[in-house]
């Protein structure tokens, strides 16, 4: 297995607690249809809505807080592939990204050229 991470966010400052958390699961219930027809080998979304949730859900500010510039809340989304059973660009995730704004941070371990 040859896994490879695609971390997005989704800034949501000025938006309340239930409204984030209300997209999470919108979020959820889209990719799991995806994960149960192999388009990737995993995800994992959730909500950073305080400074403290970076410690508590081990994310590096530094993959965030370019895209939110600093402001909280925001959506924190892993789709993980196994590079030889699916790849990154399939067109159903791509059409989930561009409907739900989520921005790419980075991608571990970095796309080869």
């Amino acid at each position: 297995m040859k896994l490879q991470a695609w971390i997005y966010v989704l800034p949501m400052a000025g938006r309340d607690t239930g409204a984030v958390i209300a997209q999470v699961a919108e979020m959820k219930a889209a990719l799991d249809p995806l994960l149960e027809r192999g388009v990737f080998a995993g995800w994992r979304i959730f909500s950073l809505l305080t400074d403290d949730d970076f410690d508590d859900k081990d994310v590096d500010r530094e993959f965030v807080e370019p895209i939110t510039g600093g402001e909280l809340p925001a959506v924190f989304l892993n789709i993980t592939y196994d590079l030889e059973r699916n790849s990154p660009g399939d067109p159903q995730v791509e059409a989930f990204l561009d409907r739900t704004g989520l921005v790419h941070s980075f991608t571990d371990p970095p796309v080869s050229d």
